[in-house]
């Protein structure tokens, strides 16, 4: 219900936060899970908007899967070495560069997909910014 068309976007989506805070805590070896993860949730954002999966829709969800893939690997890893791990985020510095690195992180994905997403023509150039905002917001 949050989901801006074509319903890939949304402005709270846990499961991103999720995927760095695994790949922070267990390293690559979850990587195959995240990709995989978001995979599925994202042939059934196709299934259910066309009610039919092509290749088309698969090729979507492919890209998605892998921008959300890179997040959570850049993302892990970056939290990792300017945070490190393990953490308590119990002092000033390391949650102002939580707080600082978030925001960033979440980029990664926003950006891979929405240019996927227009370059498939799901989304329009006129919202590109409104898909991009939605995005970042929701990890």
């Amino acid at each position: 219900m949050l989901a801006l068309p074509p319903g890939y976007a949304s402005a709270i989506f846990p499961p991103a936060g999720i995927a760095i805070t695994a790949i922070f805590v267990a390293g690559t070896r979850v990587l195959p899970a995240i990709f995989l993860g978001s995979l599925i949730l994202n042939i059934w954002v196709g299934f259910s908007s066309n009610h039919h999966i092509e290749l088309f829709e698969f090729g979507v969800a492919t890209l998605i899967a892998i921008a959300s893939a890179l997040q959570a690997l850049i993302g892990g890893h970056w939290l990792k070495k300017n945070i490190g791990y393990p953490t308590r985020l119990d002092n000033p510095k390391d949650v102002v560069r939580f707080f600082v690195s978030a925001p960033f992180i979440c980029v990664i994905s926003a950006s891979v997909s929405v240019t996927g997403l227009y370059s498939f023509g799901l989304i329009s150039q006129g919202s590109i910014a409104s898909s991009l905002a939605a995005w970042q917001l929701g990890g």
